[in-house]
């Protein structure tokens, strides 16, 4: 349990540090989270055109759509917020991640606080946690249903940001390059703003196995409108433990093969 207490500690002493220098820049924040929070309000125009102009999506209501697409840019935009692919490449290919994996705490730990992702997308996520707030009370969904819901989507954000971290790795062993992580990365976001149901069987289990999105928020969302019993609450948190452990095994290996400087 201490040395748990003591990566968190790590982590977020840096965290702090890494908003000191951010606040240094303070208009240039102002434009990253003006654009943040951008991502909020295309989501919600576009849903609301897209039911303005049409039926909408066969099943899903205007406000279940809704939900649906900000919990995505909520999740995503977390996820962007702790992990930056590219800065983790550079930072690799130039030996300037070695200073970090030297140090007495879990390799995930180093990496995650000496390569800050994008602080500014804190406001997109919780500008878009105010709508979910907004529609669940629209909707009168109670605490019993609402705080499983948010527990589960802070879960299916710890096991993307894991994994999109052992896909950054994985990236950056054979390709020497962020490319394949960001594309993977903009995948899952795009995909993931509407219903999987609404993708091939082979999409479907793709984004259920081997790219969680479905654990993350689409079957929570389910479980939220009654589309899935309570029971499925189970299946989900299990599915999500097991993407975390996994991808948290597979970086903890594949770091090994990290060469300073590019080998």
């Amino acid at each position: 349990m201490g040395r748990y207490t003591e990566n968190a500690r790590y982590f977020l002493i840096c965290q702090k540090y890494a908003w000191k220098d951010w606040f240094v820049y303070r208009l240039q924040g102002a434009i990253w989270v003006a654009l943040s929070l951008m991502s909020t309000v295309v989501t919600y125009a576009g849903i609301t055109i897209i039911y303005n102009v049409s039926s909408g999506i066969p099943g899903w209501n205007y406000l279940q759509l809704l939900l649906l697409s900000t919990s995505s840019n909520m999740v995503m935009s977390l996820v962007w917020f702790f992990i930056n692919p590219w800065s983790i490449v550079n930072k690799m290919r130039i030996g300037k991640l070695d200073p970090y994996l030297i140090r007495p705490f879990g390799k995930m730990t180093c990496v995650l606080s000496g390569v800050p992702g994008a602080l500014s997308l804190i406001a997109g996520a919780l500008s878009s946690a105010g709508i979910v707030a907004y529609v669940i009370f629209r909707l009168g969904i109670g605490p019993l249903l609402s705080i499983p819901y948010v527990l589960m989507l802070l879960m299916g954000t710890a096991a993307l940001t894991m994994i999109f971290l052992a896909v950054t790795v994985i990236s950056y062993i054979f390709m020497r390059s962020a490319q394949f992580s960001r594309s993977v990365f903009n995948l899952g976001e795009s995909a993931g703003a509407y219903p999987i149901a609404i993708y091939g069987i082979g999409f479907q289990v793709f984004f259920s196995l081997l790219l969680p999105i479905g654990f993350a928020y689409y079957y929570p969302s389910e479980i939220l409108f009654g589309k899935l019993g309570v029971s499925f609450i189970l299946v989900d948190v299990l599915a999500l433990a097991i993407a975390i452990v996994s991808s948290y095994a597979i970086f903890n290996r594949l770091i090994k093969e990290y060469e300073s400087g590019g080998g």
